[in-house]
């Protein structure tokens, strides 16, 4: 966003430069082209009443004026009478074009010079200017100036230089702190993109930086912390409420156990009556089983998400995992964790304690011998990989597609303690850090259950 935004910025500020420097040189232009032609058509009036008394009368001192100014001002000066001919050449002979022909015919007929030509720094070289020696019916002649534009070039080119110098240097200055600026502006937008981020990994207690930036946009970073909290405060609200309803539970149930068990010895020699009681305290244990499920759900969550190294995750969990698995006559046997040293995004309750409810389901829903744990860096992904498989009896497809849904459980392994909690449960945490829990058939036979936690670079 940062590159984009000055991207978007220098378009603008090259534009806003431009729309000064072109009418400021265009006016510069015009400025001086006007004093050039001003100045001359002033000296051709000044001429031409001379002249029209010099041209009946005696000429020779209007002849020495123009050849002083000709050859004061560079400027080649013609002096014509009524039917066109020369009078009298000062500076270079007198050649004349079809356009200073036009020129010429309009004087002769009494017309004032209109000079329209503009003078840049690449030309004209040279204007022409026509003057008539009279007015109206009584022009006797023309008076013809070749006027040089050099010098008038010069200066305009030189104050277009110094034009573009004062314009470049603020430019120059503005571009170079396009750059931090752009970078102020957006820092409460990078902290919100950051914290944004950690939130939905699972990250309530992420905030934003509120000290820096435009003050609209650390407005906008000081609500979205508020929100954060709030939303925070409803989460923990509902964690503490799940938690000590669940702990409330427990209590009764035991009792109401206890009590159920008691009634064993009253009742008949009936076998239906022994099976109401035995289905009973089935539900009551199962009732226990889904209350417990509650609480180990609540406190799994309750460990926000971080960033840590795989080995340390996981350090001491594969002994474990082969303790656990040997006290069921079950060998554990984490194969190899490649990469233990690269960064992931813990899912909440840990990278350790995700690994380990799969390693327990293994071990005790797979109806196998052997549970193999590896891990692997997915660079095309950006996530790391821990594999569980088992060698047991496996699900189907259309079991695997229902094995992450709450409280769901396979007819299979029905009849085995649980509640159908653990799988859900591990989903959740993984998609909230944008991870993926996924359940297919392991080489071999059984089950491969995978679980892809993002990297930290990639997180």
């Amino acid at each position: 966003m940062h590159r984009r935004l000055v991207l978007c910025a220098i378009p603008l500020l090259v534009l806003l430069l431009i729309t000064i420097a072109v009418p400021t040189a265009i006016t510069i232009a015009d400025r001086h082209s006007a004093e050039l032609t001003n100045d001359r058509l002033n000296d051709a009036a000044r001429f031409s009443t001379a002249a029209y008394t010099a041209i009946g009368n005696d000429p020779v001192r209007l002849q020495a004026e123009l050849d002083d100014y000709a050859s004061l001002f560079d400027t080649p000066t013609w002096l014509l009478n009524r039917d066109g001919q020369i009078i009298h050449s000062a500076g270079l002979p007198y050649e004349v074009d079809a356009a200073d022909r036009a020129l010429v015919d309009a004087a002769l007929s009494g017309q004032s010079p209109d000079i329209t030509t503009k003078v840049w720094p690449w030309g004209p070289d040279r204007l022409t200017i026509v003057a008539p020696v009279g007015r109206d019916s009584q022009v006797v002649g023309a008076l013809v100036f070749d006027v040089p534009t050099e010098t008038a070039r010069a200066t305009i080119l030189n104050e277009w230089l110094i034009l573009g110098t004062a314009i470049l240097v603020p430019g120059v200055v503005a571009f170079w702190l396009l750059w931090p600026m752009s970078r102020w502006i957006l820092r409460p937008v990078n902290e919100l993109e950051r914290s944004v981020g950690a939130v939905a990994r699972g990250d309530l207690d992420a905030k934003a930086g509120t000290d820096a930036g435009p003050s609209e946009l650390r407005l906008l970073a000081s609500t979205f912390n508020s929100m954060v909290g709030t939303v925070s405060a409803t989460v923990t609200r509902q964690q503490e409420f799940v938690s000590d309803a669940s702990h409330q539970l427990r209590t009764p149930l035991a009792s109401a156990r206890i009590s159920v068990e008691n009634l064993e010895p009253y009742l008949r020699d009936d076998a239906e009556a022994r099976e109401v009681h035995a289905e009973a305290i089935e539900t009551i244990d199962r009732m226990t089983g889904t209350v417990a499920g509650l609480l180990d759900a609540t406190q799994f969550q309750s460990r926000p998400p971080r960033i840590t190294a795989v080995g340390d995750a996981l350090a001491g969990a594969a002994f474990r995992w082969a303790d656990a698995g040997a006290r069921v006559g079950i060998d554990v046997q984490t194969v190899h964790l490649q990469g233990e040293t690269l960064e992931v995004q813990e899912p909440a309750g840990g990278l350790d304690a995700v690994v380990s409810e799969l390693v327990a389901n293994a071990i005790k829903l797979s109806g196998g011998t052997e549970v193999r744990v590896a891990g692997r860096p997915d660079l095309g992904s950006g996530s790391y990989v821990i594999t569980v498989d088992d060698n047991g009896t496996g699900l189907a497809p259309d079991d695997r597609r229902h094995a992450t849904q709450r409280f769901w459980r396979s007819p299979r392994t029905s009849n085995l303690p649980g509640t159908g909690l653990g799988l859900s449960i591990v989903a959740q945490a993984l998609r909230d850090i944008g991870g993926r829990l996924t359940l297919a058939d392991a080489p071999g036979g059984g089950l491969r259950v995978e679980a892809a936690v993002p990297l930290a670079g990639a997180a």
